[in-house]
């Protein structure tokens, strides 16, 4: 008798959230998971993964659900997160997603009829440097950061959180972002 599709499959390897540690006095996020210079890259639609934050993942397209697949069939369970500029691309390329992005560990995966469903922590921000292959899945070769990038980490949240459908007006009504 075979397992219901939504069975959970648990990864033994994958290291527990614990193994994680915290950011050191430096601003280094460390962890006890070495960060491969070369990852498979799972463009996001519509979720940021940020380091050391344990999120929710789900899954779609059917190029991401293969490269997912690879990744845990080779060993291989960290990736590379980043948000994709376009989400209505079935398969985006290096052009189409954003140069900074995070290396993540999957934890656990649910396979359901309609895509899969993933848990995984964030380890640290990465930059995207070059592609490295387009198939079967987006390979990259990547560079770890180590300092915030851009404004600021509140500023950066704050447009992080005005691209939401209404964040814009929470964030007014908190009396954030207000001039």
């Amino acid at each position: 008798m075979t397992a219901p599709p939504d069975r959970e499959e648990m990864m033994p390897e994958a290291p527990a959230p614990a193994d994680i540690a915290p950011a050191a006095e430096d601003g280094h996020e460390e962890s006890a998971v070495p960060i491969p210079d070369e990852v498979a890259l799972l463009p996001l639609n519509e979720t940021v993964v940020f380091p050391m934050v344990i999120a929710p993942l789900t899954i779609g397209k059917e190029s991401s659900i293969k490269l997912v697949d690879d990744a845990v069939v080779a060993g291989q369970r960290v990736i590379g997160v980043s948000l994709a500029k376009d989400p209505d691309q079935e398969k985006p390329s290096f052009e189409n997603v954003h140069e900074i992005g995070v290396a993540a560990v999957i934890h656990t995966m649910l396979r359901l009829p309609d895509g899969q469903r993933m848990i995984v922590q964030g380890l640290r921000r990465i930059r995207l440097i070059e592609p490295i292959a387009a198939a079967p899945s987006l390979r990259v070769r990547t560079q770890k950061l180590t300092a915030a990038v851009g404004t600021g980490a509140t500023r950066s949240g704050a447009d992080g959180i005005t691209l939401q459908p209404h964040g814009k007006a929470e964030l007014e009504h908190l009396g954030i972002g207000q001039a």
